[in-house]
Order: structure tokens, then sequence, then C-alpha cells
């Protein structure tokens, strides 16, 4: 007796079969190749001039064999070509690149952390002539294994309709997802902690702009977002906003005539720059941005300007001031970053007094309040400070090394790749930094770089390859309740 069907209840709709306009596009010819060189380091030469004569607007290159510290292939062939490759992290062989023509423009696209062991890639996204994305692939022999789950994970990170996204500057941390102001201070005091480590001298120069919101030039504005790619539909949404606006008041059933409304766009962001400049180049750099803002209806603000010098102990010059536009900048022992006080020997102590006077206000104002000693006296109890410090340490160490976090986080620290199969290559690890380096030791082991990859190792491995950032925060503040009270 032959079985029954299952009855289908769905139905096709077919309101939702439409076709969506095609955009207009401009044909595109591409001219590419592939090389498996085996070794990239002594044909150089050979590998361009074959791209030259083929004329080839990319040429991806396999088995490159460049190491990280090899930096005389890739200048060799970076003759005529632009470059990009990544190398093996760790042992022999391996390593993946591409040439690319100097009339395209290109980036290195954030991928996800993705754990990929059967095969290498590097990846690029080129923004001119078109917009695509190009990735190479290197599978050494053998079972496929994983391949083509990992392949699929890997091309799946890509935008579907393959635009780019790449219009904000790296170091853009106002408005954007996983980026805040902690994160923008965690980069400024990591590079501070890094030059001092490093026995160099720092100067961090702070800006401020005059009404910054209330002087936006519009038409400046909207045609910088035009060459910046944004056009159409996208382009008139601003140019809606900004013009073509006004206002009535109405008061007693009488209307006053309508007045232009002139929109500033809030959220535009004026950060400040730590640079490592010598005293004469540090006032011609800034000559050059009150230039660039002046050309642009914007005005630098050099009385509440502040400039930081933290010099090594060593250094010869011990006092700066600058001279910009007339008026001297001269250097402070401490200056307010967004939040946190800094001071020109980086040790945070004007700030943990500024914050203690405003709790201590604060805690002594308060009526009918019984206050507990340990809160008075912070160093009576060490051990809740220091886990609230892991605890946020540790976050930001999650979000860079599964790559949602600021690409500058990310820069800090990187994957463990044993040098050999080992147990611990799928075990979510951190390659720890070199510590026995020229410079301050101590300095060092209180840097972002040392301290994440160190407290990360610490960490249970089943909580390091948690899938979600608010589950893998519930675990380790299980994990640090336990460790501190237990």
């Amino acid at each position: 007796m032959p079985r029954s069907r299952r009855p289908n209840h769905r139905r096709r709709c077919p309101a939702n079969l439409v076709c969506p306009p095609l955009s207009s596009h401009k044909e595109l010819s591409v001219v590419g190749g592939l090389w498996n060189c085996r070794s990239a380091i002594q044909k150089a030469d050979f590998i361009t001039a074959y791209a030259k004569v083929k004329s080839l607007h990319f040429l991806a290159l396999t088995e490159t064999w460049i190491t990280p510290d090899n930096t005389a292939t890739p200048a060799a062939l970076s003759a005529g070509y632009s470059f990009s490759h990544t190398p093996r992290a760790s042992g022999r062989g391996g390593g993946t690149g591409l040439l690319i023509s100097t009339s395209w423009k290109f980036s290195i696209p954030t991928v996800p952390c993705l754990n990929i062991s059967s095969f290498e890639f590097h990846a690029v996204t080129v923004t001119h002539p078109s917009a695509l994305n190009i990735v190479v692939l290197y599978r050494p022999p053998g079972p496929l294994g994983a391949f083509l789950d990992e392949l699929d994970t890997l091309l799946s990170s890509f935008p579907e309709d393959g635009t780019p996204n790449n219009l904000l500057d790296p170091h853009q941390s106002g408005f954007r997802t996983g980026h805040s102001t902690e994160t923008a201070l965690l980069a400024v005091t990591e590079a501070l902690a890094t030059a001092r480590a490093s026995s160099l001298s720092s100067v961090l120069i702070l800006l401020d702009l005059s009404a910054a919101f209330d002087t936006v030039n519009q038409q400046l504005l909207i045609s910088t977002l035009a060459e910046m790619g944004i056009s159409e539909t996208a382009l008139s949404w601003f140019v809606s906003y900004l013009t073509d606006r006004s206002y009535q008041v109405s008061w007693k059933g009488s209307v006053s005539a309508p007045h232009p409304v002139y929109r500033s766009p809030a959220g535009i962001c004026t950060g400040s720059s730590a640079v490592l400049y010598v005293k004469e180049r540090i006032s011609a750099c800034l000559t050059d941005i009150s230039e660039w803002m002046a050309t642009h209806h914007l005005k630098l603000n050099l009385d509440k300007t502040e400039l930081l010098f933290m010099p090594y102990k060593t250094s010869p010059l011990h006092d700066l001031s600058i001279t910009v536009d007339g008026i001297v900048v001269a250097a402070s022992r401490s200056a307010r970053n967004p939040g946190v006080v800094l001071d020109d020997r980086l040790d945070f102590k004007e700030h943990i007094r500024a914050t203690a006077r405003s709790c201590r206000f604060l805690l002594y104002n308060q009526e009918d309040l019984t206050v507990p000693a340990h809160l008075l006296h912070p160093a009576s109890c060490p051990d809740h400070v220091a886990a609230r410090i892991r605890f946020k340490v540790l976050t930001l160490a999650y979000t860079a090394a599964n790559r949602t976090g600021p690409a500058y986080l990310q820069d800090l620290i990187q994957n463990y790749v044993p040098t050999r199969p080992l147990r611990s290559s799928t075990a979510w690890r951190l390659a720890l930094p070199p510590l026995h380096v020229k410079g301050s030791r101590s300095s060092r082991l209180r840097s972002f770089s040392t301290l994440a990859p160190q407290w990360w190792n610490e960490l249970p491995i089943p909580l390091c390859s948690t899938p979600t950032l608010p589950a893998f925060c519930r675990g380790l503040k299980t994990h640090l309740f336990r460790l501190h009270l237990d």
C-alpha cells in the first residue's frame, strides 16, 4: 500500500516574487593570475617582470615562504606593483600574497577570528576601479578534513553584495559598534606606555575646536560625502536633512514668518591625537592642522589646547613649549583626556587622587548613610579592584581576539600558533609578547598587550571559546567570583 504524502501547508506568495531594479554599472575587464611559486625569495624580480609582461591587474601567490621578519622580499615584489601578503605565523613554508596594480586602491578587510586550520588565506578588498573582494587560498596536500566548512565560514564573513564598508578611519571610535571612549583611551595610553618601555619620549596634544558643531560647512560636508562614494538615495537623505528647512513660532494664535533652519549635524568626532615629533616639527604639524581647519571653515581653539610632554629619564629635553599662530602652548604636568587625567609620568596618580576626592565628597555628603570602612580605605579591599580590572581587560581581549572590537586593539594581540601540530593549537590561546627586549620591563609588564594574553591564557578553555560576548561576560563573572572569593 503506497504511503500517503505529508500535506504541504506552505503556499507560494506571488507578492514576494518581485524582480529588484537593476543598478547601472560599467563593465570592467580584469586580468589576473595564480602562481604557486614555492619560495618567492629568489624569484621576486622574475615574478614582477612576468606580471608586467602579461599586463596583469593582480597576481595571486601561494607558498611564498616569506617569514614574518623578512622585509627584503616584500620590498622587491613591490617594484611596479603593490604587494600585500600573510606569512605563515610559525614554521617553514606556506604564506600567501597578492601583487596588485598600483592603479588599484585596496585595503585589508577585518576578518573575524575563525580559527581556520585546514588552509591559509590572504584577502584584500578592492575599492577602485570597482568594488570586489579577492581571496587567495593555499591548502596543503592531504585529506579535506574541515576544508569545505571552514571555506564556507570564511566566505560568509564578507558582505553578500561585495561592497566594502571601509569608509571610516580605523581610529574612528565615535558612534561605532564595539568602539567607545574607553577603547580610544586604551589605545592612546598603550601607545604612550609602549614608547616609555622603549626608552622614548612622547608628546600628547589634546586639540579643541571653537564651536565645532556650529561651524560645520554643510556644502563641504555634502561634497565630502559624495567624494567618499555616497550617492543617489543615501546622499539625498543628507541633502534633504541639511537644506530647505524652516520654522515658525506660534503664540496665542499669532504665527511668525518662516525662518530658515541652519542645521549642524551632531556627532562629528573631533578627538585628540598623540604624536611623536621633535620640537620644531610639532609646531609645523599644528600649523598645517590649523590651515586645514581654516579652509574647511573650522577654527582651532589654541587657548584650550593642552600639551603633555612625557620625557624619558635619559631625554636631553625636559621642558617643551610650542608656538602656533603667535600663541604659545606650554607643556603641563597633567591634562584631562575625555574622563581620565593623564600625567607626565603616566602613573595615573593624578587621576586616582581626583577620583578619590570625588568619591569621598559624595560619600560624606550622604545623610543617614553608614559608610563601610573599606569603602573609605580602598587599600583594604584590593581583591575587588583587581577583579574589576581583570574583568575589563579580559572583556576587551575577547572582542579583540574574535575580531569584533576596534582594529587598533586587534593589532595589540595575536593568536598563538604552535610551530608543530599540538593539542594547544585549538585551545584558543594568545601569543605572549617577548619581554626580553631593550627598554623598561616594568612599563611593558603593565601594558594591555602583555596583561591581556597572560590573563587570557589562565582562563578555562571552554570559557575562551564562548560564542557570544554576553555569554562570555556571564561566565567570566562567575569565574572571577570563585577565584577571588572562594
